[in-house]
């Protein structure tokens, strides 16, 4: 995934304090109910802009590959370990557990290996989720280019792209400048809803790629114990402007009083960032392909979250209209806004609408059955390189 930098450092949720973490939608918000210390600080960058490079070398290094790789500098006494590699606007981040820079080309060439092999008689679309900078993209077209000369649809989907602040303009810029068929969009339901791009994409094989997903660094998964992951969620994703664009809906019980306000503010505040945030009593309200709702609760909330299902059944039997965002949106504002009438509750409910990135990817998998032909899911996460092909 090529990744940004993080946005301004930003106020944590307050049950959820925590230390930016190496991941595309921002940094992260790792803690529990009760936690109070953060644990990290923002990650600073100088950066400047290199030449542009000559096409990817097969070295399994790209020692020939001509793009800056810098270094972010050690902070308190600790050593870097988050390096960028760009060409002019283009950028990935690298970090040595994470997703080193040895393991991305190799997972370049490897999914250009993969599309090289599939036959001509179909056309070939790449949905890449988190695309950010698009430097893994740029690269693996260069990979492409050099190879075969294979012409790919690049659809590329990534949350920052409907960001006013940090919309990685300038690098979209870039990448598109030598491809024929290329759009982004801001989630997959934005572009699982754009008909005519989907309608054509459907006629040829499909290659999923998730590169480098939103992760937490080391030091950071030892907050989360065997117990505390059992017990909650790990949220991550991001705000998106248009809720038709969105496919989460998350509702937090807190407790009542000052603090319950100053959450939902320092919540929504996060998700406009793409935090990662640990939640252990909050549900998640989505939509099924096939129209159902769906609420996924933390251990602690899933009285809470038959109660959503109870209240969405019975809002949509007096509702006829098709399931979507808006009028998912609709039920639990009405469910929230009942919930805190309710002079006998002990909690306070608040809610926000954003992309979830795993169900983004569920999306597109599920999608991927109604391609013409093959589908090819190339996943890179925490170094290790995994292909798939599933039976549809």
């Amino acid at each position: 995934m090529a990744l940004s930098p993080p946005p301004p450092p930003s106020l944590a949720p307050l049950y959820l304090p925590g230390t930016p973490a190496h991941s595309p939608y921002g940094p992260s918000q790792v803690g529990h109910r009760g936690s109070n210390a953060a644990i990290g600080r923002s990650i600073q960058r100088s950066l400047s802009t290199p030449a542009v490079p000559p096409p990817l070398s097969t070295d399994r290094l790209a020692r020939t590959s001509g793009f800056e790789l810098i270094t972010t500098p050690a902070q308190a006494g600790r050593p870097a370990q988050i390096s960028q590699a760009r060409i002019n606007a283009l950028s990935f981040e690298v970090h040595p557990t994470i997703a080193s820079y040895e393991g991305r080309i190799a997972f370049i060439n490897r999914v250009a290996a993969e599309i090289n092999s599939l036959s001509a008689d179909l056309p070939i679309t790449v949905l890449s989720l988190g695309s950010g900078r698009l430097l893994t993209e740029h690269l693996i077209h260069e990979r492409l280019l050099k190879d075969k000369q294979r012409a790919v649809r690049w659809r590329c989907i990534d949350p920052m792209y409907a960001s006013r602040r940090d919309n990685a303009l300038e690098a979209r810029r870039q990448f598109s400048a030598q491809k024929t068929n290329h759009f982004t969009f801001p989630s997959s339901t934005a572009y699982l809803g754009k008909e005519s791009v989907f309608k054509q994409d459907r006629t040829g094989y499909v290659v999923i790629l998730i590169a480098d997903p939103p992760a937490l660094r080391p030091e950071e998964e030892s907050l989360l114990t065997p117990a505390l992951r059992s017990s909650g969620m790990l949220i991550r994703g991001r705000s998106v402007p248009d809720i038709e664009e969105c496919n989460t809906i998350l509702v937090s019980m807190l407790n009542p009083g000052r603090q319950s306000e100053e959450h939902a503010q320092r919540t929504d505040a996060s998700m406009r960032n793409g935090n990662l945030v640990f939640t252990n009593s909050s549900v998640k309200c989505q939509i099924s392909i096939s129209g159902r709702y769906i609420f996924q609760a933390c251990r602690s909330e899933e009285a809470v979250a038959e109660a959503l299902s109870k209240f969405a059944a019975l809002e949509a039997r007096q509702n006829s209209n098709r399931s979507s965002m808006t009028e998912l949106n609709k039920i639990v504002d009405s469910f929230v806004r009942e919930f805190n009438k309710d002079p006998t509750s002990k909690q306070v409910a608040t809610k926000v609408v954003y992309s979830d990135y795993d169900r983004s990817v569920q999306e597109l998998r599920q999608k991927s059955c109604l391609f013409d032909g093959l589908t090819v899911v190339a996943k890179f996460e925490k170094n290790k390189i995994s292909v798939t092909k599933p039976k549809h």
